[in-house]
């Protein structure tokens, strides 16, 4: 790196020219300084634009399991709080996460106490885009059946599950 130290000098004759130039080169420890600090001061102002952008999805962790406290089984009754023998019952099984996030395409497994209960469209099916998997449940004779969904890729048991009343 070259400086320029412009310098007037009275004796020059030469009335076009009154500067004498010389030139010094600086010491190479100032020129490390200077490549250095540039350097910092680059690597500071990417940081800054780099962190001030919002972080999309991509970055993002993803939650993998299930919570079984904040996923919930809610069973549609109708009037009267019984469902009929060979009545249909609809049952919907909702997958969050911790954070009560939904997640989508779980395979959800739904199975019930009661031997003779029917499951539709089958006793397994993958939720969808908000976390829901819709069943159908009948039965044939009377009783109360206990209802339990399971998401199949945690093995993990929902545990706000109800229990359904087929009846007369």
């Amino acid at each position: 790196m070259t400086i320029i130290i412009i310098i007037f000098d009275p004796q020059l004759t030469n009335m076009k020219t009154n500067a004498k130039i010389r030139s010094r080169s600086l010491p190479m420890k100032d020129k490390k300084f200077l490549v250095l600090s540039a350097l910092f001061f680059f690597l500071f102002a990417a940081a800054m634009v780099a962190l001030s952008v919002q972080p999309t999805s991509i970055f993002q962790a993803r939650a993998t399991v299930p919570s079984p406290t904040k996923s919930f089984v809610i069973a549609h009754y109708p009037t009267g709080g019984i469902v009929p023998v060979d009545g249909n019952i609809k049952v919907t099984v909702y997958i969050r996460d911790e954070s009560g996030k939904v997640m989508a395409n779980r395979g959800v497994n739904l199975s019930s106490t009661l031997s003779n209960v029917t499951i539709l469209p089958s006793n397994t099916i993958t939720t969808n885009e908000n976390g829901m998997a819709e069943f159908t449940l009948s039965s044939a004779i009377s009783g109360k059946a206990q209802v339990t969904a399971v998401d199949q890729g945690s093995n993990i048991t929902i545990a706000n599950s109800p229990s359904v009343q087929f009846g007369q």
